[in-house]
């Protein structure tokens, strides 16, 4: 009687304890599916939409957060949210950033960085095209071409 009843004890165990592990599995793999395959992770945390001219927008994604002692790193993206999306560049929000300014159809954008005594440095410009842009058609890819040619 002794030895029956350590069996059904020590089976019940390996069966519950497969159970567990199995669940456990099961979980640890929706959880790797949500983190590696969520689309929104490919660009970076989204901080916010700036209107720049009458149909055009600045997306702004965080790519690195530097918490408590340092500034984040931002990627900039040049979109009307319908034809076209293309990366203007990553700057360090604290130190730089980017100026916009339309005119009739080019757009004019300004890379800047500041010093220790908050004056602003020009880094230089590149000019767009709006009506080039808009014939990208790219809104929807990953990798997006250099439309400057440089």
């Amino acid at each position: 009687m002794k030895y029956s009843q350590l069996l059904i004890d020590y089976l019940t165990r390996e069966k519950y304890l497969s159970r567990l592990i199995s669940k456990y599995y099961y979980i640890f793999i929706v959880f790797f599916f949500f983190l590696c395959c969520n689309n929104k992770y490919q660009r970076g945390d989204y901080k916010r939409t700036v209107r720049v001219c009458n149909d055009m927008f600045i997306e702004t994604y965080r790519t690195f957060g530097g918490g408590a002692w340092g500034s984040d790193l931002v990627d900039d993206y040049l979109t009307d949210s319908i034809n076209f999306r293309v990366r203007i560049g990553n700057t360090d929000e604290y130190y730089g950033g980017f100026y916009y300014h339309c005119n009739n159809d080019s757009m004019i954008i300004e890379e800047f960085s500041r010093s220790s005594d908050q004056v602003r440095h020009s880094l230089g410009s590149k000019s767009y095209d709006i009506k080039k842009l808009k014939s990208l058609h790219n809104i929807s890819q990953l990798k997006i071409k250099n439309i400057n040619g440089k």
